[in-house]
């Protein structure tokens, strides 16, 4: 399946996990599941995908999130990939604007650090914090 189509369908799955139909609820849990079991990369980069893609509702992309954090804690990935995801998250994490978007990265990347060690997480969240207050401070200083 193609990264597209496979975006298209997690975004109609999202749309039916939020459904008031029980039913249609457990079909996209198990397709989720199953999807998650098979392609755990696919999905994880299209989930991602998701989540950074600012043209898609505020709403898919915060639960996009929760689905990130639930497969990052349930599948195992390379080392490679596990660093290419964390590289993703952070660069995410560091230009997103949208309060409950930056709780739910924040989620994603505590449990990507539960799962194995991640020593230079630490100096980067440090360092980014660093710079949103100096960013913050600089552009309320005219106000003084």
């Amino acid at each position: 399946m193609s990264a597209n189509i496979l975006k298209q369908t997690l975004v109609k799955v999202l749309e039916a996990l939020m459904s008031a139909d029980n039913m249609t609820r457990k079909s996209a849990e198990t397709f989720f599941s199953d999807s998650l079991r098979t392609d755990s990369q696919g999905i994880v980069q299209c989930l991602l995908s998701i989540i950074s893609d600012k043209s898609c509702d505020s709403l898919y992309r915060s639960f996009a999130g929760v689905l990130l954090r639930r497969a990052i804690e349930k599948c195992q990935f390379s080392p490679e990939m596990t660093s290419e995801l964390r590289l993703q998250l952070v660069q995410l994490w560091q230009c997103e604007t949208d309060p409950t978007l930056v709780k739910r990265l924040s989620h994603i990347i505590s449990q990507s650090a539960m799962n194995s060690s991640w020593p230079d997480l630490l100096p980067c969240v440090i360092n980014n914090v660093s710079v949103r207050y100096y960013v913050f401070c600089s552009s309320y200083s005219h106000l003084v």
